[in-house]
């Protein structure tokens, strides 16, 4: 019987701050899956399936699901509903992901037991406008929630950190990719950002550099999580 070495850090950033093998719940992180057979030789499997299940009741949270795409080393993502609690009162949850296949010669299975967390409350300001302290040049840092099908305005206030005696005279917006950039505008204190599209459950993050009269350059970002409304 042959083996599975595998990496299972979280691949998303909807889960900074929760340890390596622990997921948020609704969140799609990647597993890297290579393949190696009993001498720990590479192989590319001829068919594997893997499944998910709750440790504690055994509840089947995916049956067998067939891998289509083999070769020596693959990236399996979970879905939203692999991590989703089956208990929303649970702060947490153990699960156990199984991968099975058959290679030339051999058989192999592995497993890794991983922990779904319960998602932190996504506050949503009144306002879309992320505000930049002036104090050592911390920031508010916010989430802001949309509907994918929403076109939006957001603001990055940065009078408190210029101060009376300095003004924007460059900006730059990098949006990930899948979120839509509309148009942006400036002013000497602001930048407005109009923003589309996304996918749901997905979290996208937006930055903006700016370069002052001063001579200073200075990022600030904000995250968008699109969810349907």
């Amino acid at each position: 019987m042959g083996s599975i070495l595998t990496g299972g850090a979280p691949a998303t950033s909807g889960n900074a701050g929760v340890a390596a093998g622990d997921y948020y719940e609704g969140s799609t992180p990647t597993i890297e899956i290579n393949f190696v057979d009993e001498l720990s030789v590479a192989v590319i499997p001829t068919s594997a399936t893997y499944r998910i299940d709750d440790i504690e009741t055994a509840a089947v949270i995916r049956g067998d699901t067939a891998i289509t795409a083999l070769a020596a080393s693959i990236d399996l993502v979970l879905t939203a509903a692999d991590t989703t609690l089956i208990d929303s009162s649970h702060a947490s949850e153990d699960r156990v992901l199984t991968v099975s296949y058959v290679y030339t010669g051999g058989t192999g299975e592995w497993r890794q037991e991983f922990t779904v967390v319960k998602a932190a409350p996504v506050t949503t300001p009144a306002s879309r406008t992320v505000t930049i302290l002036s104090d050592g040049g911390a920031a508010i840092k916010s989430i802001f929630e949309k509907d994918p099908s929403d076109v939006l305005d957001y603001k990055f206030d940065w009078s408190d950190w210029l101060g009376d005696d300095d003004a924007i005279i460059t900006s730059t917006l990098t949006v990930a990719t899948g979120l839509t950039k509309n148009s942006d505008t400036r002013t000497d204190s602001a930048v407005i950002v109009w923003l589309s599209g996304g996918s749901v459950h997905k979290t996208y993050t937006v930055t903006n550099r700016i370069i002052t009269s001063g001579g200073r350059t200075k990022d600030q970002s904000f995250r968008v999580k699109v969810e349907d409304h």
